[in-house]
């Protein structure tokens, strides 16, 4: 009985190490697909190197709608402003959305000036933003 015991046991182990154990497979590059988008800047996030835009529909690929955007070239950024309506070409790989080549094609009004004229001199300045809710 012990020596069927032993060799079935060393059966059971000589299988153990058979075969060889399936490749790591390689994750799947999806295609790099490209956009062209315009739409206006409602926030400019320079130090996450990402700008929020309210964008006109892609066609095919997504309805208008506002969201963050990482941004290829940080230093373009620095031209940018919240009201600017730009132009780019989306790059979506995936789960990852980069905008290149980022354009302002029409520059966001200056604030409106008001005249002020409290303490005797008259000066220009920017008209007082209007109170939210909850201010």
């Amino acid at each position: 009985m012990r020596r069927f015991l032993t060799i079935a046991l060393l059966a059971i182990l000589a299988g153990c190490g058979r075969g060889t154990p399936p490749a790591p497979s390689e994750p799947k590059l999806e295609p790099l697909k490209t956009y062209p988008i315009t739409g206006i800047v409602r926030e400019v996030q320079g130090d996450q190197g990402s700008i929020v835009l309210r964008h006109d529909e892609i066609p095919g690929f997504m309805p208008k709608m506002t969201m963050p955007f990482r941004v290829q070239d940080k230093d373009s950024l620095e031209n940018i402003n919240a009201g600017d309506k730009v132009s780019a070409t989306l790059k979506v790989q995936g789960e990852r959305f980069e905008l290149e080549n980022l354009t302002v094609e029409e520059p966001a009004e200056p604030p409106p000036l008001v005249l002020d004229l409290s303490g005797g001199e008259a000066r220009l300045g920017q008209a007082p933003s209007k109170l939210q809710p909850g201010e």
